[in-house]
């Protein structure tokens, strides 16, 4: 009797296995593949508007290449943390889908403006890993949350100290600079030296 159970439970297992050897796909929750599509698409909008500000910035009746050359380099990390996601969509067995983009129709940025919607951008990103991270911890899905947690969270903290700091900079200089026309491209000198000029690759030089 024992052996004939036994043989029964041998069977079933080898069937699951035939039927779920192409998945790598374990304790892998649908919520949590959800939630990782949201991030995507959180993450690919955000590069959709930076992509708008640095075109904005490129304009040859704005010319102000710092700024464009910071938002360009924002608009290539936020794309680098959706491919990553997705490669870990994929990683765990999940299916990446994709929804149409969204993003402000404005055409005109400007500094000030451009700065204040980077930052509430990225907070909200922030908020939204840590949705994330409480669907994974909902699961007990050890895996996501530590991903989370080292590979985004400790970005999104310096992104939002950074944008903050170029909001009080910009701030200081507008203050102390008012009247004299030139707090644009005092502001953009600046941030050049730290987003364009240390790349080699780069055409847009102050000369």
């Amino acid at each position: 009797m024992f052996r004939l159970v036994f043989k029964q439970l041998i069977s079933q297992q080898i069937n699951h296995c035939c039927t779920n050897s192409c998945s790598p796909r374990h304790l892998f929750h649908e919520d949590c593949e959800r939630a990782i599509n949201n991030q995507i698409i959180a993450e690919l909008n955000a590069a959709y508007a930076y992509l708008s500000m640095a075109a904005y910035f490129g304009r040859t009746d704005v010319a102000l290449p710092g700024c464009e050359g910071f938002f360009n380099a924002m608009q290539v990390e936020e794309l680098q943390h959706a491919q990553k996601l997705i490669k870990y969509q994929n990683l765990r067995g999940g299916k990446v889908l994709l929804c149409p983009l969204t993003c402000s129709d404005c055409t005109e940025w400007g500094i000030s403006k451009s700065l204040s919607v980077g930052l509430e951008m990225e907070k909200l990103i922030k908020e939204k890993l840590i949705s994330v991270h409480e669907v994974a911890e909902t699961h007990n899905d050890l895996n996501l949350m530590d991903m989370i947690v080292t590979d985004f969270i400790n970005e999104q903290e310096r992104s939002i100290c950074e944008f903050g700091r170029w909001l009080s900079r910009y701030g200081s200089l507008q203050g102390n600079c008012s009247g004299c026309g030139c707090v644009d491209f005092l502001f953009d000198k600046e941030i050049h030296k730290t987003y364009v000029k240390s790349d080699p690759t780069s055409e847009k030089t102050y000369k």
